[in-house]
């Protein structure tokens, strides 16, 4: 049963990591050993979708738990997949005696392991992935067992989601300033040309785009080889 007493400590510390620079990767492999501190269970395993839509195991609290979590990802079949297709908790008391998921199962029994329960990790309707739970023991993961489960792996999902939606907000910034640092290059080239040549600043940004383009090169690099010294335009023929 789910130890009350261990689920605040854990979300207080998720908070105070929440609003400082983190690894993710360090922050779901801290995030399965509190899920078994709390849990009292005997392991536990993350799995995020990738790009294809398949789970990858991501996080692990040992070797033991990355073999089984491996095993589920091959066989793409599972507490994990199954909480993750259906956005909802799953469990198996004991999977000898159950029909479901027979490869992993037998995996399970192989492994030592005789208990699991599944939790989905999603935000906004949207899942990234699921949080798998094991026991070395014979156990019925109850209803509020599953809750404390989807509690923790709610706060995980919003570490990664965070960490996902900052480095895309980068990207965007990024390039973003790129945009604008090529446009204040590509201003500085047409008045450059501009002067030399006695031209207006329009056929002067025509000369930059034309030479780009039977170059094959980018305008903001022809820009920044006019303003620089290192390509010299003329009305005709580009002179070096």
């Amino acid at each position: 049963m789910a130890d009350h007493r261990a689920l605040v400590p854990a979300l207080s510390q998720f908070a105070r990591r929440l609003v400082r620079d983190y690894d993710v990767d360090e922050v779901l492999d801290c995030f399965c050993h509190q899920v078994v501190a709390v849990l009292g269970t005997s392991g536990a395993g993350v799995s995020l979708v990738d790009a294809a839509g398949v789970l990858r195991l991501v996080a692990a609290t040992d070797d033991h738990i990355e073999q089984i979590e491996n095993l589920q990802t091959s066989l793409r079949d599972g507490p994990c997949f199954e909480a993750y297709r259906l956005g909802t908790p799953v469990a198996v008391e004991d999977p000898a005696a159950s029909d479901r998921w027979p490869g992993f199962a037998e995996g399970m029994v192989e492994a030592g392991l005789h208990a699991v329960a599944g939790v989905p990790m999603a935000v906004g309707g949207q899942r990234i992935g699921a949080l798998a739970v094991y026991s070395q023991q014979p156990r019925r993961f109850g209803q509020d067992d599953l809750e404390v489960a989807q509690t923790l792996a709610s706060v995980a999902t919003s570490y990664v989601v965070n960490i996902r939606d900052l480095q895309a907000t980068q990207t965007l910034a990024a390039q973003l300033q790129h945009a604008l640092s090529s446009r204040v290059v590509i201003e500085q080239a047409k008045g450059v040309l501009a002067a030399q040549l006695g031209i207006g600043v329009l056929d002067a940004f025509e000369l930059l785009r034309r030479y780009a383009r039977s170059h094959q090169r980018k305008l903001h690099e022809v820009a920044a080889d006019v303003v620089d010294g290192r390509l010299g335009l003329t009305c005709g023929r580009p002179s070096p």
